[in-house]
């Protein structure tokens, strides 16, 4: 509450001191008496502006307005040259535009508290709505409503993640359930393998038999030859020998092609195998990248349990404040001299 006002040389005033008290105070006086320049000296101190020189009285070289409340003393001093300000006896120069914070302090003026001269009626040019607003701000009520606004948009982004997620987490789900037969395929991918290499030692032999049996083809040719001459009986029963022989290898060179096309067939089983196993990887590097994709959610999901947690406070205050002001319908104004009516929602 101010106070006392004193002006040094501001404009018409030489020296003039006015005692407030609590309460409502009226100045009164013909015009250009200096009633403005009253409103505009605690304008001049509040905001720092403007600079001042074309405050000061034509017959002085200074001027100063000093404003007391209950919570000190606040002058403001203006010279051809300087600006400065004086709270509670500490000297602040250098100030440029700014308000210092002691100023703010100890005056405690917002906007709300000074209504210029020819300025409209405090709120009755207003909408309901735009009063509501107004009364709103000045209680801090409107962030109370911010933060309700961005919780309700954190609800909204946290609930789109999970969505998104939950969506990701059923589809791995439903690839690892369809391809879970495949853990069982290791043991059988093992003894494939082993085969493979028996195969390919088999095929090895084969190879090396049949290098044989094109020596033993020109062997019997050879010997056949000398089945005519004397004492060939020996080489008869060899050449009998090696025509069994023969019989035996190519017996066994058409197993060892059936082998070679189950080689091939195994081979392909293999790789399709390791195909399998390798989209197992990637469904079970997919489910790990879910599982931290949650619990990176969980953070936010706290944090919107907070805000909503904070949110039902908001709102449980709200409830509280219109009941309280219910008790002002069918009261009079005191700014506007009306009959409240009604109480305006804050949306």
């Amino acid at each position: 509450m101010i106070k006392r006002i004193h002006l040094h040389n501001f404009q018409i005033h030489r020296e003039k001191t006015l005692l407030l008290t609590a309460g409502l105070n009226t100045i009164t006086g013909q015009s250009d008496t200096g009633k403005s320049a009253i409103i505009r000296a605690i304008e001049w101190v509040r905001n720092n502006r403007p600079a001042g020189i074309g405050f000061i009285n034509y017959a002085a070289d200074e001027c100063w307005v000093e404003i007391e409340t209950d919570r000190g003393t606040v002058r403001r001093t203006r010279t051809r040259t300087t600006n400065s300000y004086t709270v509670n006896g500490v000297e602040h120069l250098g100030v440029g535009t700014a308000v210092p914070e002691e100023v703010e302090i100890v005056l405690n003026l917002g906007d709300v508290n000074v209504q210029p001269q020819h300025a409209p009626y405090f709120l009755l040019t207003l909408s309901s709505g735009q009063i509501a607003q107004e009364l709103a701000h000045y209680a801090d009520i409107s962030e109370g409503n911010r933060v309700i606004k961005k919780v309700a948009q954190e609800r909204r982004t946290t609930e789109n993640i999970i969505k998104r997620q939950e969506q990701e987490l059923s589809l791995a789900r439903t690839k690892i359930k369809q391809l879970a037969r495949i853990q069982t395929l290791s043991p059988k991918l093992q003894e494939v393998q082993q085969r493979e290499e028996q195969i390919h030692q088999i095929a090895e032999q084969c190879k090396t038999i049949t290098e044989y049996t094109s020596k033993l083809v020109g062997c019997n040719q050879t010997l056949s030859a000398l089945v005519g001459f004397p004492d060939a009986g020996p080489i008869q029963q060899l050449v009998q020998e090696i025509q069994q022989r023969t019989a035996q290898i190519q017996t066994l060179q058409s197993l060892l092609q059936k082998i070679q096309a189950q080689t091939q067939w195994a081979a392909v089983d293999v790789t399709n195998q390791h195909k399998q196993i390798q989209i197992v990887e990637q469904l079970q590097n997919m489910w790990q990248s879910t599982k931290d994709k949650q619990d990176g959610v969980r953070p936010v999901t706290l944090k919107l349990q907070q805000c909503v947690q904070m949110l039902s406070e908001w709102e449980e205050d709200e409830r509280y404040l219109r009941v309280q002001l219910q008790g002002f319908i069918g009261q009079v104004c005191s700014l506007c001299g009306q009959v409240i009516t009604e109480v305006a929602h804050v949306g």
